[in-house]
């Protein structure tokens, strides 16, 4: 392959916009390299022990978990063990800000700190894109999108979308796939939203019920869907 007349070099890794993109997208460079990172950071808001709990969530929330969090929209379909790695930080950093006993289970840290996981942060990203892609708020080299949302109309007010069709399994951890599977969970009060502040504030609500299921039909009072 050439550009401007020079052969491009293959490599099996690059990094675009601050994400690292492997051969085979599989993302493990990019989550190892922020893991470290994360886990850095981490340790350095343990030498911070001396200050208020609400200035630790701060500090935290705005200047480390920004950094780990960053295009997990992109990156969230990693594998399940990537994701994990990146909680178990995530919620010792919960115990460390709100003194949380080491008696208290992991289950239920996040819990008591009001924190997401990274899954559910996964889930809350893809499903905010999905509303400015439904709204058409996203800017316009994203264009190419919108054709996975095409309007089924099984009933009037009826947001549901088409899942666009794929040939490799793979397919189903894309974008395209998942925020129609997304969108299809939630509810006609949630996805009606004037606004993308109020569609926020109604997901909190729903979106610990979503979920990546595959292969599986169930019924609803608006129509069946297929996810």
């Amino acid at each position: 392959v050439l550009l401007d007349g020079k052969p491009i070099t293959y490599v099996s890794k690059a990094k675009c916009l601050g994400v690292t993109i492997d051969s085979s997208l599989s993302w493990n460079d990019h989550v190892s390299s922020i893991t470290k990172q994360f886990s850095i950071k981490v340790k350095k808001l343990y030498q911070m022990s001396f200050l208020p709990t609400k200035s630790l969530s701060n500090i935290y929330m705005q200047g480390i978990l920004p950094s780990a969090t960053y295009a997990i929209s992109v990156w969230g379909n990693c594998s399940n063990s990537h994701l994990e790695h990146l909680n178990s930080l995530h919620i010792k950093a919960a115990r460390f800000v709100y003194r949380i006993r080491k008696s208290i289970p992991d289950s239920q840290v996040l819990s008591i700190a009001g924190w997401k996981s990274f899954e559910l942060m996964y889930r809350h990203n893809i499903s905010c894109l999905t509303y400015k892609l439904y709204k058409n708020q996203l800017p316009g080299n994203l264009d190419y999108c919108k054709s996975t949302f095409r309007n089924q109309r099984v009933l009037r007010n009826n947001h549901r979308v088409d899942l666009p069709k794929f040939n490799k399994v793979s397919y189903k951890k894309s974008f395209s796939y998942r925020s129609a599977i997304i969108w299809n969970q939630l509810s006609n009060n949630c996805t009606n939203s004037p606004s993308l502040g109020e569609f926020k504030s109604k997901l909190n609500a729903e979106i610990e019920n979503i979920s990546f299921c595959d292969g599986a039909m169930r019924k609803r009072n608006d129509g069946f869907l297929y996810y």
